[in-house]
This record gives C-alpha cells, sequence and structure tokens, in this order.
C-alpha cells in the first residue's frame, strides 16, 4: 500500500504563540519547515526564528528552516516561464522555481515531511497571497496532497492553480 503523502501549510499572521500551537496541535503537526527567506519579525517578535524554535520544541514540535531554498522574496529575472502570473512577487518567485536551489529544498522537504507530520510556515495568514500557494503547486503536481491550515483552525484542500492553468493575481 502506498504511504499518503500529506503535506500541511500555515500561515503565523498575527497569532499569539499559545494560538500558532494550538492550531498546529489541532492537526497533530511534529515538524514545522519555515519557508520565510528572512524568518524574524519586528511587529511579531515571537516568531523570530529563535523564538519560534524554541515556543515550538516547548511543545514538542521539531523546527527546520528552509528559507534559503523555499523562501520567498526574489528578485525578478527576465526568464521567467509565468508569463501568465500577474503579481512580480509570484512570477519572480516561479523563475526560482526552475532553479537547482529551489530543486534541493523541495527534496529535503519532502524527505522531512516522509518522517513527520510536517507543515510550511510562512508569514501570510492567507495562502493565496504567499509563495506557500506555489510551493503546495509544486507539490501537488508531484503527487502530495496539501492543506492549508486557515486563521480559525479549519482546513482548506489546495487546488493547484499551475495545473488547471489559472492564473494567480
Amino acid at each position: 500500500m502506498e504511504q499518503l503523502r500529506q503535506m500541511f501549510t500555515i500561515g503565523h499572521s498575527t497569532h499569539p504563540a499559545d494560538r500558532f500551537v494550538a492550531l498546529l496541535r489541532a492537526h497533530r503537526i511534529e515538524l514545522v519547515c519555515d519557508v520565510r527567506r528572512y524568518p524574524g519579525s519586528r511587529r511579531h517578535p515571537q516568531f523570530n526564528a529563535g523564538a519560534l524554535m524554541a515556543t515550538l520544541g516547548g511543545a514538542g514540535i521539531g523546527y527546520a528552516g528552509l528559507g534559503l531554498e523555499l523562501g520567498g522574496r526574489r528578485g525578478p529575472r527576465g526568464d521567467s516561464p509565468s508569463g501568465s502570473l500577474r503579481a512580480a512577487s509570484f512570477r519572480a518567485y516561479a523563475a526560482h522555481m526552475q532553479t537547482p536551489e529551489f530543486a534541493h529544498g523541495l527534496g529535503r522537504l519532502e524527505g522531512l515531511a516522509l518522517e513527520r507530520r510536517t507543515a510550511i510556515v510562512c508569514a501570510e495568514g492567507d495562502w493565496r497571497r504567499c509563495h506557500r500557494r506555489l510551493i503546495s503547486d509544486a507539490l501537488a503536481s508531484r503527487g502530495w496532497r496539501v492543506a492549508h491550515i486557515g486563521p480559525h483552525g479549519r482546513l482548506e484542500e489546495h487546488q493547484a492553480a499551475i495545473q488547471t492553468g489559472s492564473a494567480l493575481r
């Protein structure tokens, strides 16, 4: 029988640390993979990498930083194959997705998620406005089932926009 390849995503948004942990626990998350390129926040210091790692560790949840390979905030490239993406930030990230660096990071993420129930985390609360959307598309194209944990704990199954040809805004 084939192993279910399940991945979750969540945005830390403005949650207090205890609420964020409660959302993770509600979905039995064992490992958080941080896909923020710059894992810090002046406004929400509870989500600086060190503080987040300590909070998660205290709750029995692991932490892995994948921001170098999978982080957003990429500069524009003239060779982006994704001209249909309306947002410049998504076009820049789509170009990054064609790099060996991204492939390596995605492979690391998949390997970790095969061992532990995993959620990728970024700052943006709405996955539709975050590069988690594109990472989720990549995972879905590789046979992963992706679910987004909403701010109130509700799961939303990912529908891969790139596979269906719809434009990302």
